[in-house]
């Protein structure tokens, strides 16, 4: 049995996944010229309009919430999974590779792309996590928890994903299914 790793992180109002570069590379080609010297990709799902918004209001998150909106993909490229700042909870999730092959997978199938197979950038944050463009509509009851656990969820980890609002619920049910939040 073929065992692979990802990361959940959870800055308690957002969840993450983490990927292995070159995983995720082979799944979305096109990522591959942002992304050329980090060794994880970290991924989450939002607002297109707040989700790393450099001017977010309280008024935006409201109206997120509020109003069905269309939605990015946060990409942001990480050197070094113990260099994360210690506000972020991070928690380590080892699958057959199998299942989590269905997690890549479906987090990937969440980038639009063109014609050509070209993604969409929306924007670029201070931090240098890029935006994309991506399917599914952001709503009080499909936020970014919700995505997490669903693509959580795909590979075999036992979730709730229509109860997952909270980036808090996300983690308990991690760690409920036996995973454990990094000591760093």
């Amino acid at each position: 049995m073929t065992v692979s790793t990802l990361y959940l992180t959870s800055n308690g109002l957002h969840t993450h996944l983490i990927f292995p570069r070159n995983d995720v590379i082979a799944h979305a080609p096109y990522l591959n010229s942002y992304f050329q010297t980090a060794d994880f990709i970290q991924i989450g799902w939002g607002d297109y309009n707040y989700y790393g918004n450099p001017l977010q209001s309280r008024w935006m998150g409201l109206k997120a919430l509020l109003f069905p909106t269309s939605s990015v993909l946060g990409v942001q490229g990480v050197r070094d999974i113990n260099e994360l700042t210690e506000k972020i909870n991070v928690y380590e999730i080892s699958l057959e590779k199998l299942n989590w092959n269905y997690i890549v997978d479906f987090v990937c199938s969440f980038f639009k792309t063109d014609d050509l197979g070209q993604v969409s950038l929306v924007r670029i944050k201070s931090n240098n996590e890029h935006f994309f463009a991506a399917y599914g509509t952001y709503s009080l009851f499909n936020t970014c928890n919700n995505w997490t656990a669903r693509a959580l969820k795909t590979g075999g980890i036992d979730v709730n994903s229509k109860r997952s609002f909270s980036a808090h619920y996300v983690e308990n049910q991690v760690i409920s299914n036996g995973y454990k939040r990094l000591l760093r």
